[in-house]
């Protein structure tokens, strides 16, 4: 029975090292020096002849062309050799043509050679197209550098397609039917440059997306569930609205400028809700923004000097949380509503564990659209003019951190040290989500209970792997 039960064993080891590694999958090289006229089959010999390559980064919708053309499998790559690619809108599948999915575990990839030296610059404004754009499940960019072309026309008006990089929902989601399809795109990396002619920097429409590690104008999130926006540097607005759900917002460096307010049109560097058109949100009948959020581990800068600028505000949000936050230099949290209809308040707003330090001039904003239990307790309200809200567990004096714009780990006799309390973040639609951890890697609490802000005091200090905003997870 050995000889039989062997050559089992040896089919079955087979067939698992098949579905480890699928045998179809490629990777293929865009390279200045290589040419549109070559085939697939010399774009993937291409790691060392760039000759074999593929010109141009190419689209997969609607008609394949150039390097992404080649991607057809889960675990296909697409590396991208520096240069300046002028190129039009790259689709991965668009209404008229057919997307190429990953599957979960196994995306599907376009990557630069070497970070930011691959540059595509957009010509899609014109037509209000998005540089890339994602109707399909489980695509990765990395390391990217997308901008917008100088010679782009300007599409004319405000839209929500006209993104640099923005994930398309197949379905908009409702209570009813809660999903977007397309989930599982990645974004880590990227780099894109604030400029008038781009609505949004990054959009994200579809459940499950993550953002890391990237360097960005702004970002967004619509009506989806699940987004995780970790560990970049935004310069400009940070956005959740439209019913999203379960965001977590966190290890993110924010700074908000007169720059990015002209651009924008908006004055708050992190809005948890938002100001959608009636009909076009997760539930039209109350229009909630946005559910369950956390937002937590993020420093947010004021690079102006303008002191009304606002770090977090709250718009027609139920059931979010802001917490061990740091802001610098701003108003540190406002209410608001939707500007559709009908304009509901937020429904339990949670603030707890931040530090929020003023100018000596400005004044925190009246909280007062509220509905249901307001939380605002154990934070550091530091050198604020006016409008301090009464807590049960008030902190007050300098918090002592580093360096309140570069460092922000408090500093031996902190009044900021076990001064917090333990959170926990509930999920839209049941469960709990972790956020136990500090923007460095550790786990709260430490000692007898938690710091306020991002990091824990410096006696348990463990040096993260990159400055805060651009950590690998």
């Amino acid at each position: 029975m050995k000889g039989p039960t062997m050559f089992r064993h040896l089919i079955i080891l087979i067939i698992c090292l098949f579905v480890a590694v699928p045998s179809w999958a490629a990777t293929y090289y865009t390279d200045k020096a290589g040419s549109d006229a070559n085939t697939c089959a010399m774009a993937a010999t291409a790691s060392v002849d760039r000759t074999k390559a593929m010109k141009t980064i190419g689209t997969i919708s609607p008609s394949p062309s150039g390097g992404m053309g080649c991607l057809k499998n889960p675990d296909d790559v697409l590396i991208v050799g520096d240069g300046i690619y002028v190129e039009a809108e790259r689709a991965f599948g668009n209404q008229s043509g057919s997307p190429v999915n990953g599957t979960a575990g196994h995306p599907v990839t376009l990557k630069a050679e070497h970070k930011w030296l691959a540059i595509l610059s957009s010509t899609s404004t014109a037509t209000c197209d998005p540089g890339i754009s994602f109707s399909a499940s489980y695509i990765t960019v990395e390391d990217l550098y997308v901008k917008v072309d100088p010679s782009a026309v300007p599409c004319g008006v405000y839209s929500a397609a006209n993104a640099n990089l923005l994930s398309w929902e197949a379905t908009s989601p409702t209570p009813a039917n809660p999903t977007t399809g397309h989930p599982g795109i990645v974004i880590r990396g990227v780099k894109t440059d604030p400029n008038v002619l781009r609505s949004v920097g990054i959009k994200i429409r579809t459940d499950n997306a993550l953002v890391e590690n990237s360097d960005l104008s702004d970002l967004e999130n619509f009506n989806n569930t699940g987004t995780i926006f970790r560990n970049n540097i935004i310069r400009g607005l940070a956005l959740s609205k439209g019913g999203a759900r379960n965001l977590q917002f966190y290890n993110n460096v924010v700074h908000i400028s007169d720059a990015s307010v002209s651009q924008f049109g908006n004055t708050n560097a992190i809005v948890i809700g938002g100001c959608t058109c009636n009909g076009c949100g997760f539930d039209a009948a109350t229009h909630i923004e946005s559910y369950n959020g956390a937002v937590y581990n993020n420093a947010v800068l004021n690079d102006s000097s303008n002191q009304t600028y606002v770090a977090f505000q709250l718009r027609s949000d139920a059931d979010s949380k802001v917490f061990n936050n740091v802001s610098v230099g701003l108003n540190p949290i406002a209410f608001g509503v939707t500007c559709a209809s009908p304009t509901p308040s937020n429904a339990n707003p949670f603030v707890e564990n931040n530090i929020f330090i003023g100018t000596g001039a400005t004044s925190v904003p009246a909280l007062t659209q509220f509905t249901g239990t307001k939380t605002i307790d154990y934070n550091d309200f530091y050198n604020f003019a006016s409008g301090v809200p009464t807590q049960t567990h008030a902190i007050t004096g300098n918090p002592n951190l580093v360096n309140n714009l570069t460092d922000w780990h408090p500093q031996a006799g902190s009044p900021v040290i076990n001064a917090g309390t333990t959170i926990t973040m509930p999920a839209y639609g049941g469960g709990t989500i972790t956020v136990n951890v500090t923007a460095d890697g550790v786990t709260r609490p430490i000692g007898t209970a938690w710091d306020l802000g991002i990091y824990s005091s410096t006696r348990d200090f463990v040096a993260p792997a990159a400055p805060l905003g651009l950590k690998v997870q």
